[in-house]
């Protein structure tokens, strides 16, 4: 819990620093944000990545379709003996450009995911997303694991694609998505192939909602993934070589 309280410290002076550079910023015709958010649960492509209270943030910075961001979240207990079970804080680096054209939006960037406490997880992934203008808003994402970890957790070659929808209806943002994946096969770190099933792999359905409050936009969300993809001889379905089971995430986010 201690932890806890200090990383949420943390975030919300990373926080108040991003958001006293806004003026600044502006004049330089780039533009900062900043959000600060406690959810139930950490769910990461339908695994649960905490057991209890996530506290997630992140900054980043735009200039003309160009943003560099840091998310930033407490996570699973580390496996490397010499950290005691510290938990891990995870943060993602991302460069993304984004735009449209004649309504269609694209997004092509690279995240580097890292982990204080587990680096051996470590890797960067690459992706390309588009979608369109519409009161029901199509859109495809595909992400591409650019290089494998060091403990082989993530291989190079690993292919997540999100294909979804969205809209909202009487002030309440709504969104569907169905994920597939294209897992790298490689005997000697995934010699198990019954637990990395390519195809479909969840069902994302989520629901939210914005209230403004003195310049600061409040949003709660509830969020549930379904996981999919078949069934191993065990009976138990895997993501990422991990058990998985239908999940709900109830949240509330704060953003400036």
């Amino acid at each position: 819990m201690k932890q806890m309280r200090l990383f949420a410290m943390g975030l919300v002076a990373l926080m108040a620093a991003g958001t006293a550079s806004v003026p600044a910023a502006q004049a330089a015709d780039l533009s900062y944000g900043a959000d600060i958010g406690m959810f139930s649960k950490y769910i990461w492509r339908g695994v649960q990545q905490s057991t209890g209270t996530a506290v997630q943030g992140d900054l980043s910075a735009a200039v003309d379709g160009l943003t560099g961001s840091v998310w930033l979240s407490n996570s699973y207990a580390s496996p490397a003996p010499q950290y005691g079970g510290n938990s891990v804080v995870e943060a993602d680096w991302t460069l993304d450009y984004s735009g449209s054209y004649a309504g269609v939006g694209y997004s092509i960037g690279g995240i580097d995911y890292t982990y204080l406490y587990d680096s051996a997880s470590n890797f960067p992934e690459v992706y390309l997303g588009l979608s369109y203008d519409a009161p029901i808003s199509p859109s495809v994402k595909v992400s591409y694991t650019a290089a494998k970890s060091n403990n082989k957790f993530y291989l190079l070659g690993d292919t997540w694609v999100d294909v979804g929808v969205s809209g909202a209806l009487s002030g309440v943002s709504l969104s569907g998505t169905v994920s597939f994946a294209s897992w790298k096969k490689d005997a000697t770190y995934r010699p198990s192939t019954d637990i990395y099933k390519t195809g479909a792999q969840l069902v994302t359905l989520a629901m939210s909602k914005d209230f403004t409050i003195g310049g600061i936009t409040a949003t709660p969300s509830l969020t549930g993934t379904i996981p999919v993809v078949k069934k191993s001889l065990d009976g138990n379905r895997y993501i990422y070589g991990t058990v998985v089971h239908p999940e709900v995430v109830l949240g509330v986010n704060f953003s400036l």
